[in-house]
């Protein structure tokens, strides 16, 4: 397995479900079925057998893995973003929440947000896996038949038809008289 075309196959692969799963209106239509993970990783595991030439099934699961690593990734470090701009909200109804009571920004934001980050990347590993099969199971490379030569096998004539008459006059042995 080529790690070039490993790196540059999932790359592209974790890019394309990363945008899938964060472009506003998209992100809704993702929602069906995961459908922009799994595409995501298929696309890398097509990209991956037009870099590298072959491909089994094993090499489409680790590929589409992989993808599903990068696109983890890309979410963890989005999400943080996310986190962020919801703590500014928290932040501004802190003001209007009695002092008593649990500072929501702190308690709730920054855990919250790294337990649902960390379940997503362990997410978009799982569904960049399972892409990664069926996108293997689609392009994997067939094996070459060039051992396998078919050969039609040579029946033998029935007694006293035309082909062995024809066989024996045609220079081989003669016919045994059958009387």
């Amino acid at each position: 397995m080529s790690i070039k075309n490993l790196i540059i196959s999932s790359l592209i692969g974790g890019i394309v479900i990363a945008a899938l799963a964060n472009i506003p209106v998209i992100n809704f239509i993702n929602c069906l079925l995961c459908i922009g993970y799994w595409a995501g990783a298929i696309l890398a595991v097509w990209l991956y057998k037009k870099l590298d030439g072959t491909l089994t099934v094993g090499q489409g699961v680790v590929v589409g893995a992989v993808s599903g690593i990068w696109s983890g990734l890309i979410n963890f470090i989005l999400g943080f973003i996310g986190a962020a701009s919801v703590a500014t909200i928290l932040s501004f109804v802190d003001q209007f929440i009695p002092a008593d009571t649990v500072d929501l920004q702190a308690d709730f934001v920054g855990r919250l947000a790294i337990l649902f980050n960390l379940v997503g990347v362990l997410l978009n590993i799982a569904l960049g896996t399972l892409g990664g099969l069926i996108g293997g199971a689609i392009f994997q490379t067939k094996p070459e038949s060039d051992l396998l030569v078919e050969v039609e096998p040579e029946l033998p004539a029935p007694e006293g038809s035309a082909v062995e008459e024809f066989d024996a006059g045609a220079g081989g042995e003669p016919p045994a008289d059958s009387g």
